[in-house]
C-alpha cells in the first residue's frame, strides 16, 4: 500500500527545489525554441526541469511512470499503476517574455484517477496542493 502522506511530502519537496531552480535561472541566458507553431515554445529550462523530475521520481518510486509535457517522461498510453503528469513550466511564453505568471504543474494518478495535485507559482512561492478526499490548500 501506497503512502500518499509521503508522496505528497516528496512531491512538495521536488516543487520547491525545483521552483529554486527556475528563479536562479532568471539570472541566465535561456534557449529558446518553438515546438509546434511560434507560440509553443520550449526553453532549456523547461527541459532540464522536467529532466529533473523524472531522475527524482524514477529514483525514490521507480514503479512510477512519468509523463512530461517536453517528452522526456515514459511512453505512457494508459493510466494504470501511478503516473505523474508533469509540466514544469506551465506558461513557458510567459517565462520568456515577463519572468512571471507561470507556474509548475502536476498531477499524480493512480489507475486513472487523480490523486494529487499541485500549482506552484514560482515567482510568487506560492504552492497550491489538493488530495483526493483531503481538500485542497
Amino acid at each position: 500500500m501506497l503512502d500518499w502522506n509521503a508522496v505528497d511530502r516528496f512531491a512538495k519537496s521536488l516543487v520547491k527545489e525545483a521552483g529554486h531552480k527556475i528563479r536562479n535561472s532568471f539570472f541566465e541566458r535561456i534557449q529558446i525554441e518553438s515546438k509546434s507553431n511560434v507560440n509553443d515554445l520550449v526553453t532549456n529550462i523547461d527541459q532540464e526541469i522536467e529532466q529533473f523530475f523524472i531522475k527524482n521520481i524514477q529514483f525514490t518510486y521507480s514503479n512510477h511512470r512519468v509523463l512530461g509535457e517536453e517528452g522526456f517522461g515514459d511512453q505512457v498510453t494508459a493510466l494504470n499503476g501511478v503516473v505523474w503528469i508533469i509540466d514544469p513550466i506551465d506558461g513557458t511564453m510567459n517565462f520568456v517574455h515577463q519572468k512571471r505568471n507561470f507556474a509548475i504543474s502536476i498531477g499524480v494518478y493512480e489507475d486513472g484517477v487523480g490523486v494529487l495535485g499541485y500549482i506552484y507559482d514560482v515567482v510568487r512561492d506560492e504552492l497550491y496542493a489538493a488530495q483526493k478526499g483531503m481538500g485542497a490548500y
